[in-house]
């Protein structure tokens, strides 16, 4: 029966029979292929050959404790952070013995380097310390070294070997049973026991504490040259037979097994063989590098006297596909820090390491795949090349008979029946047998080939099929309805139909909206109800939750409202399927890759609209195959009852723990590679800051993170102290720069987080220093203060010179017109007044005594005497500012004097300072404000005291006229009219550019002030420098 409805029976094509008995053989049968760990091929290989940047014909590789790759080639040492690969010829300002150099071995804290032509040097941080042929090692070739276990140094060289003991070099003697041949390798195990392998095929080991070697012969036909550590024992490999053996100490020797390893194929050689930390053993040769699962078992024959032979096991891994290298000739292979096989080859550098995706191992030439999850656990798996495979739950993979078609879509039902989706039909596995229902011929599109797209079936056990390009059935046995008879169905078919426990059916569609049919009625939501998923190819009702992907982002609809789910990058783009899991946690099949967001991210979200979600990105670079079809097959991705989640690509099917098993714990070593300034590159050391160039415009601070495992994954924080203190996140980018930073100090410090975002909180910091030009010093900016005031001050006194020198002129001019009135007045009118007067003098007297008429005459004569000698005061009075000596002192205290006589107020004048000669307008000028300020306060002011006080200072003149009278109003517009006193002595100070304050009160009197500055008042600046302040 077709379903679990009212369906009639379906009537099987001719190839019925053939499917169910193969289906019944594949039930009864089981698994084919137990599961393995990964093979070779199943690592993620990356590869640097010559042309990005590995040096030719690498020799030796190791790893030191910071994390670089150190390698040489004979013709030099590289070290390699992931990224770059440098030449290294000097540390620390000393250059290496030499370049050709024939082994490296990576101590706890630095390196030893052997050299072909004999000597070594270890190397810690940025110091050397050599030790040169014929100093203690011979001259002959270095080539390894070990630790001895008791904190001494082994060297394996040409003609023996040489043991380190407090800094010197030493030979092992016939006291310790080691010839001087050669030695070819060298290694210590668990028990802390020593062994070396020599050119005579002897393997001599050290216990511990022991003071001589013991022999170990090794069968002639072996050519030995592997000592490999591995469960307390040392394992020694022949290049030719492919044999090992086990070599261990005993109380009675040494126990040696001799087994061969591999499979049948003889046609494989290898160079090189190293067990990595899960214990399987890595091979390397000219074909390239394979992985076998070795295991040895109980002893079944006893060997030699003395030993015992146990059988050793060698098992191909998942087909042991063989992974080629980037060279023929491999020279090394090491196991890093992070877990990631490397190999040296004459070509370049490989590196394998293992993925956080499981790719499934499929046959080739299919481009699509349909997964679909089983009830027991396992997974189904279809090509489109019409192969069906059963993927258990212990990764046993088996191929299943299946209807012959392109696949559509899987889909599991609520019973555990797989139902598949070909071309105009379905097909359903129950109970082992394949059941087919086909959509009718009238029903079938004449121009479409029919794909089934997506299916799901209801409560009532009946199948929703969306069929492309004609619509979506409802499939009850061999019935077809179109809509379901409905008429409230969108009229198209659906990108995507799904069904929830509650019994209701969604379907999703290209433009973007979702139908809901709830019991009999269909809800439709589109983009204004807040869905803008573009076109949907997942929804996954699950509980409470319904969760929508589709091109343009993911949504959640809580029954009400659509709430999209976002990143930092903004909506996760290309969804084509979306899985829940127990947990919580949400998995999507993207055009980026698979995402996994948990479960408190998620509930964040819901929880707050503006939540940007964080999550974690599995992509090509975790071992994802393709990117997902997002038409069809559907779904594209699944979970198994493992809660193992599996995603189907264009290039295959992989799959991860749904809590990933592959973290890397290492914390990345952080470290300055080099500074650049203005195009010199600059070296620093720790214990004192590096001291840049004055005037640097352009800073280019190269650094690293030695985390080798993704490298594209490790992200960056930098901040410059001094410039700016905040944290800038640079992403994966390795170099900062600044451009015309100021001088200063600063401290630059850089953090980096692995592939799995363990973050190095500490990270490196470099401290520089950025020194001032002279034109950048605090003394320089003083100067410059001190230069552009000097420059203020010369330029105010070249003015004030010029505004002094024209004053001068305009008062010389004046004066010079004051003697030229003056003159003219004596000469002309003076002297015709003078005449007048005699003439009038002598009509005066040829008028009769008695005649009224010549008293008047007379009388007029006397007037005009009076008016000729007011003329000759006012010629001598403008004459007198140039000529007079008086001083103003004198001036003013005799002008003083005279007032005092005709009034009650007493009067007194005082002098500070040492008197100096003025200008003779500004002595008059002073003057004459001064008598008007006297005068005014005799006169008006009915005071009792009245002061006049002389200061000559280096900065000014100044004139201070004080009483101690009844004040007056000093508004202006108050001063009745006719008064032109104050006017008077404003302009008076206005024309010598002096300050005149006035101030009255009634309580205090009057005080009228005069300021003349010195270079105006004074004559000469020496007679000024001599004044003292006051």
């Amino acid at each position: 029966m077709l379903g679990h409805g009212s369906g009639s029976r379906v009537s099987m094509s001719s190839r019925a029979p053939h499917i169910l008995i193969a289906a019944v053989c594949w039930l009864f049968l089981g698994a084919a292929a137990a599961a393995a760990p990964r093979s070779a091929d199943q690592f993620y290989h990356t590869q640097w050959t010559t042309q990005d940047g590995a040096p030719p014909g690498i020799q030796t590789l190791v790893q030191t404790a910071d994390g670089y790759l150190w390698m040489s080639n004979g013709a030099g040492l590289f070290r390699f952070d992931g990224v770059h690969f440098e030449r290294i010829s000097r540390v620390g300002g000393q250059e290496l013995l030499s370049a050709n150099i024939s082994t490296l071995w990576a101590a706890e804290r630095g390196m030893w380097i052997g050299y072909r032509f004999g000597g070594a040097t270890y190397m810690e941080g940025d110091r050397l310390t050599h030790y040169p042929a014929g100093e203690g090692l011979p001259v002959g070739t270095t080539l390894r070294f070990a630790p001895d276990g008791s904190g001494s140094l082994l060297a394996a060289t040409t003609t023996g070997l040489f043991r380190l003991v407090d800094g010197k070099w030493s030979p092992l003697g016939n006291e310790w049973n080691i010839p001087a041949s050669r030695f070819y390798e060298i290694a210590s195990d668990k028990a802390g026991t020593i062994w070396a392998s020599s050119i005579e095929n002897v393997c001599r080991f050290l216990r511990r504490g022991a003071q001589r070697f013991e022999d170990c012969t090794v069968p002639d036909k072996q050519a030995l040259s592997f000592l490999l550590p591995r469960d307390g024992a040392v394992w020694m490999i022949s290049r030719t037979q492919r044999d090992a053996l086990i070599l261990q100490a005993t109380t009675d020797g040494a126990r040696l097994v001799i087994e061969g390893i591999g499979n049948e194929d003889h046609t494989y050689s290898f160079a090189q063989a190293r067990f990595d930390r899960q214990g399987q053993l890595w091979l390397a040769g000219e074909q390239g590098a394979r992985r076998l699962d070795v295991s040895v078992a109980a002893a079944t024959a006893p060997g030699q006297s003395g030993k015992a032979a146990r059988e050793l096991h060698a098992r191909e891994l998942n087909g042991d596909r063989i992974v080629p290298l980037t060279g023929r000739y491999v020279s090394a292979i090491l196991e890093d820090r992070e877990g990631s096989i490397w190999f040296a080859t004459s070509g370049g550098l490989d590196q394998l390491r293992a993925p956080a995706l499981s790719r499934a191992d499929l046959p080739s030439g299919s481009m699509t795949y349909a997964i679909a999850p089983s009830h027991d656990g396992a997974v189904w798996i279809g090509t489109s090349s019409e192969q069906l495979f059963r993927i258990s739950s212990d990764l046993r993979q088996t191929p299943v008979p299946a209807p012959a078609g392109e696949y559509g879509c899987f889909y599991l039902d609520p019973k555990g029946d797989l139902w598949i989706g070909l071309r105009n039909e379905i097909w359903q596995l129950h109970a082992g047998r394949w059941q087919a229902s086909r959509l009718p011929i009238a029903q079938r599109s004449r121009t479409a080939p029919g794909e089934i797209q997506s299916m799901a079936m209801d409560t009532t056990g009946a199948m929703w099929v969306s069929v492309v390009r004609v619509g979506v059935f409802k499939v009850v046995g061999d019935e077809w309805t179109l809509w379901g008879g409905r008429t409230d169905l969108p009229p198209e078919a659906a990108t995507i139909v799904a069904a929830d426990e509650r019994g209701r059916v969604w379907f999703g569609y290209v433009d973007g909206k979702v139908a809901v049919l709830d019991g009999d009625r269909v809800t439709t939501f589109t983009s204004k109800d807040g869905l803008a998923a573009g076109t949907v190819f997942a929804i996954v009702p699950r509980g409470a939750n319904v969760w929508i992907g589709g091109e343009r982002g993911m949504f959640h609809f809580d029954g009400q409202t659509f709430r999209p789910i976002r990143r930092a990058e903004g909506a996760f783009a290309a969804i084509s399927g979306i899985v829940e899991l127990d947990t919580g946690d949400l998995w999507l099949n993207t055009g980026d890759g698979a995402v996994r967001i948990e479960a408190s991210e998620a509930r964040n979200a819901l929880s707050d609209p503006s939540h940007v979600v964080s999550y974690k990105l599995l992509n090509y670079l975790d071992g994802m195959p393709g990117v997902p079809f997002v038409i069809r097959p559907l779904p594209t991705v699944v979970v198994d009852k493992q809660q193992r989640v599996w995603f189907a690509t264009s290039d295959g099917v992989a799959w991860t723990d749904a809590q990933p098993r592959v973290r890397n714990e290492v914390i990345p070593t952080v470290l300055v590679k080099s500074v650049r300034a203005d195009g010199g590159t600059y070296q620093w050391t720790a214990s004192q800051p590096l001291q840049l160039p004055v005037r640097t415009r352009n800073l280019e601070i190269a650094y690293t993170a030695l985390s080798l495992a993704i490298r594209e994954r490790v992200r960056f924080k930098y901040r410059l102290e001094g410039n700016d203190s905040g944290w800038q996140d640079v992403g994966t980018r390795r170099e900062a720069f600044f451009n015309d930073l100021p001088p200063g100090k600063y401290r630059f410090q850089v953090i980096a987080s692995n592939n799995d975002g363990l973050w190095n909180e500490t990270g490196a910091a470099l401290e520089f220093v950025i020194p001032p030009t002279f034109v950048q010093t605090p003394w320089f900016t003083a100067l410059l203060v001190g230069s552009v005031l000097g420059i203020v001050w010369l330029a105010f006194a070249i003015r004030f010179r010029h505004a002094k020198a024209q004053l001068r002129w305009r008062l010389e001019e004046r004066l010079v017109e004051r003697e030229r009135i003056a003159r003219e007045l004596h000469d002309t009118f003076l002297q015709g007044v003078q005449g007048l007067m005699l003439r009038f003098q002598s009509a005066t007297e040829r008028i009769p005594k008695h005649e009224p008429a010549r008293a008047l005459m007379e009388e007029a004569l006397d007037r005009a005497d009076l008016v000729l000698a007011d003329g000759r005061d006012k010629v001598t009075s403008l004459r007198s500012s140039s000529q007079t000596s008086t001083s103003l002192p004198q001036a003013l205290s005799v002008l003083g004097s005279e007032l005092a006589q005709d009034y009650t107020a007493t009067f007194e004048l005082s002098v500070e300072g040492e008197e100096c000669d003025l200008h003779p307008v500004i002595r008059e000028e002073a003057f004459r404000i001064g008598a008007e300020a006297l005068a005014n306060a005799f006169r008006h002011a009915q005071a009792t005291r009245i002061q006049v006080r002389i200061s000559y200072t280096r900065r000014a003149l100044v004139l201070l006229v004080r009483d101690d009278g009844r004040g007056f109003n000093t508004d202006r517009s108050q001063i009745p009219a006719g008064h032109w006193g104050l006017k008077g002595m404003e302009e008076r100070a206005a024309r010598i550019r002096a300050q005149l304050t006035l101030s009255s009160s009634a309580s205090q009197g009057t005080s009228v002030e005069l300021k003349v500055p010195a270079r105006m008042a004074f004559k000469s600046g020496r007679s000024v420098r001599r004044i003292s302040e006051t």
